[in-house]
């Protein structure tokens, strides 16, 4: 395979992926933060159709990254020998390991405990399986006490971002019904703070381990995408102070307006997942300095 088409094969496995980790752990936060007295709108079914989605593009992304790192055609590279190498002598294949071990637990706690049961447990290992992310990109390749807190940084990046856009996806579902509708909003817009304040602080920090300085923002690749995936969030913390200051206060007339918002807000969301797809296969200004 080309190097190009590989890249983009490789950048929308990476984001089908992410999007999946996001919807599963945002069903949880939503059962346990947003309506803990009853599950969110079709949670089972999003739920095991997200968690089929992170295994198979986990699978792929297994295999795209065996073909890149050994450099060798789809035949050879997708054999046993290569396939056990990457997930023993890398450390992209010990946590890929790890998370699938992850979607096990996950699994079995899902057919072992009923119910409700189930909620902080799967809470617990969706947060893991999503902030184990981190990494599996550049946050990764630091070293020393910066390279922890880089990862760190992603880690709490990734589990805010999820906590949003992964619980903003029921809240959806919920606005186009009359049941539930204003105690589950004001506890969204709750969490929906924190969750952008964590979002805003991390991405900074995040920002300045990746592009060093204001020239390589636009005079990198890497700057180019981040400027994108900026520039989107900025129009959600928009849409999300209007719905929070004009339209949640007058829920009784403003809910058509307050869905349509937060679907827009969804889209942009998954926007942004696309565009982090790309950016974990694309060279960070720092790295092309060698800092």
């Amino acid at each position: 395979m080309d190097a190009a088409p590989a890249d983009a094969v490789l950048a929308a496995v990476r984001a089908l992926h992410f999007a999946a980790a996001i919807l599963l752990f945002g069903q949880f936060v939503y059962a346990t933060a947003v309506s803990p007295g009853r599950w969110p709108p079709r949670f089972f079914a999003i739920a095991a159709t997200s968690l089929v989605v992170l295994l198979a593009s986990a699978l792929a992304w297994l295999g795209l990254e065996a073909i890149s790192m050994s450099g060798l055609p789809a035949s050879e590279a997708l054999s046993a020998p290569t396939l056990g190498t990457v997930l023993t002598a890398t450390q992209f294949g010990r946590v890929w390991l790890a998370r699938m071990v992850l979607c096990a637990a996950l699994v079995v706690l899902a057919a072992a405990l009923p119910g409700r049961a189930m909620r902080f447990p799967g809470l617990a290992l969706s947060a893991l399986l999503l902030g184990a992310l981190s990494a599996m990109g550049h946050a990764a390749s630091g070293r020393g006490t910066s390279g922890v807190v880089h990862l760190a940084s992603d880690a709490a990046h990734l589990v805010a971002a999820g906590a949003w856009l992964g619980a903003l996806v029921p809240l959806v579902l919920v606005l186009g019904r009359a049941e539930g509708v204003v105690e589950a909003t004001r506890r969204f817009s709750a969490l929906g703070i924190a969750a952008m304040a964590v979002i805003l602080a991390s991405g900074i920090a995040n920002s300045l381990f990746l592009v060093p300085t204001p020239a390589a923002l636009v005079g990198s690749a890497y700057g180019r995408l981040l400027c994108a995936k900026i520039a989107l969030f900025a129009i959600v913390l928009a849409i999300a102070a209007v719905n929070r200051q004009r339209l949640t206060p007058r829920l009784s007339v403003s809910l058509p307006a307050l869905r349509r918002n937060a679907i827009v807000e969804c889209c942009l969301g998954f926007a942004i997942v696309a565009i982090v797809g790309q950016l974990g296969i694309t060279m960070p200004a720092a790295h092309a300095m060698g800092r």
